[in-house]
């Protein structure tokens, strides 16, 4: 048993970090593409990056739980479609990862959080 309790000095304390300065989920929105007669709900997944993905001839892809999706990047931001009937299978707090473009790989970007969609 120690004597007295252990304190970790302010000045060595952990600070959250801040979003802009990590990769994370940006936004969560729903949409419907309608083409001649058909309607077809998706959700879009947005993820911020604090630095401009490279621009190479490969593919971004996110993968959550046990499924990959193919998307596309612009500056800072890479951009992912599904079905919302693949979204609502998703698992809530599942972790996301992106790979790609290039020599990214495997960057967890935090978990799916369900509750920001259309928020």
């Amino acid at each position: 048993m120690l004597p007295e309790k252990l304190v970790v000095p302010p000045n060595l304390q952990g600070k959250p970090v801040l979003d802009s300065s990590r990769m994370h989920i940006k936004s969560i929105r729903s949409g419907l593409i309608i083409t001649e007669t058909k309607r077809r709900p998706v959700v879009w997944i947005t993820i911020s990056s604090p630095f401009a993905f490279p621009i190479m001839n490969s593919v971004p892809t996110l993968e959550i739980w046990d499924k990959t999706f193919q998307g596309g990047t612009r500056g800072n931001e890479a951009s992912f479609m599904m079905g919302a009937d693949e979204f609502a299978r998703l698992k809530d707090g599942a972790q996301v990862i992106l790979n790609g473009p290039g020599p990214i790989r495997g960057w967890a970007v935090g978990r799916l959080d369900k509750s920001l969609l259309d928020r």
